[in-house]
């Protein structure tokens, strides 16, 4: 976008565009209830819904110039619930390089960050996986035709093996641990699996 426009001698500052995921990153990279407390402490008072307007807002104005902004947009849309515009956004950067969505870049090299973040995207949106307290938490949201997804990650020196599927969620660490499942803690044993039914309804 910043090239066509001083192509034809304009500014992107005087416009409201934006190249790639920019305000909407502070809820990528924390939780949306941290972020809420930040700006209340500011002073400001939120109005119901401004998460889901902002995404509205942003994804109007922006290029998606690099390819990661697409992961960070697909996130942003499954938090607010909507689930059919997180997956078309989150397709699009998995298969960026293989349509060549720049327009000739794939030829000088693929995309490995836009790659890792669609692996992460899978782990952190969809199966769920949140490290950024105490302990492990987990809430999937899994598109609907996703059969299972299989991970193994080690989190404060303890190893884990996850597997979650449209109706189970099966996580196994190799010490004593606490961790959280859909809103629920647990207190697991070294070994033990935490094996929780768990129906997802009204998915992609």
């Amino acid at each position: 976008m910043d090239r066509i426009l001083k192509a034809e001698g304009k500014s992107p500052d005087d416009y409201k565009v934006a190249k790639q995921a920019d305000t909407l990153m502070t809820y990528y990279n924390l939780d949306g209830d941290v972020v809420d407390s930040l700006i209340k402490g500011l002073g400001y008072v939120l109005p119901d819904g401004y998460l889901k307007r902002n995404l509205a807002y942003y994804l109007e104005r922006t290029s998606h110039g690099s390819t990661l902004s697409r992961v960070v947009h697909a996130k942003l849309a499954s938090m607010v619930g909507d689930d059919e515009l997180s997956w078309k956004l989150y397709f699009d950067a998995l298969t960026s390089d293989y349509r060549d969505v720049q327009g000739g870049t794939t030829a000088e090299g693929i995309h490995s960050g836009v790659m890792a973040g669609t692996v992460l995207g899978a782990i952190h949106t969809y199966a769920g996986l949140n490290l950024q307290g105490d302990f492990v938490r987990i809430n999937p949201r899994l598109p609907r035709h996703w059969r299972k997804i299989s991970f193994n990650f080690t989190f404060k020196r303890v190893n884990y093996r996850c597997q979650i599927s449209q109706k189970q969620i099966l996580l196994i660490p190799d010490s004593d641990v606490v961790v959280e499942i859909n809103g629920i803690r647990k207190d697991l044993l070294m070994g033990e699996a935490a094996d929780i039914e768990c129906p997802f309804e009204d998915k992609l």
